[in-house]
C-alpha cells in the first residue's frame, strides 16, 4: 500500500481546532496563547461550533475545514495581518494563519472573510 491516511486522522485535527471557542485578529503570528489574546490581538470575536464547515471531500488531495465569515470588534488600533484560533478555556492556541492585510479600529466591527483549513493527503 502507498501513502495513505485515515479519515479519523483528519477528523481528529479538524475537531481539535472545532473547539476554539475565540478567533483573534493580530499584528503579527502570535507563538502562544498570551501573543494570541494580548500582545498581538488588535480584535476578536465568539466562535461556535455553526462556525466550523466540514468538507468530507475536502480537496483532491486531502481534506479541509471551512471557517465562516465573521465579524470581529476592534480591541485596538493596527493592522491586522494573521488569525488566531484558539480554546480560551485551557489557554491554548491552536491555529494561526495570515490574512490580507485589514485596518483595525478599536471598538470598530470588522468583517473578517472566510478561511480553510487544508490537510494534505500523505504524499
Amino acid at each position: 500500500m502507498g501513502k495513505w491516511a485515515n479519515n479519523n486522522f483528519y477528523k481528529a485535527a479538524f475537531d481539535y481546532v472545532r473547539e476554539c471557542d475565540v478567533m483573534y485578529v493580530c499584528s503579527q503570528a502570535p507563538a502562544d496563547y498570551t501573543e494570541a489574546s494580548d500582545t498581538y490581538a488588535l480584535a476578536s470575536v465568539a466562535m461556535a461550533a455553526g462556525d466550523y464547515e466540514d468538507d468530507a471531500g475536502g480537496a483532491p488531495d486531502g481534506r479541509k475545514l471551512g471557517v465562516k465569515a465573521k465579524t470581529v470588534l476592534g480591541l485596538d488600533d493596527g493592522d491586522g495581518t494573521h488569525l488566531a484560533l484558539v480554546k480560551a478555556g485551557d489557554t491554548s492556541l491552536r491555529y494561526v494563519t495570515t490574512q490580507t492585510k485589514v485596518g483595525i479600529e478599536d471598538t470598530v466591527s470588522q468583517d473578517i472573510k472566510a478561511f480553510e483549513i487544508l490537510i494534505r493527503a500523505p504524499q
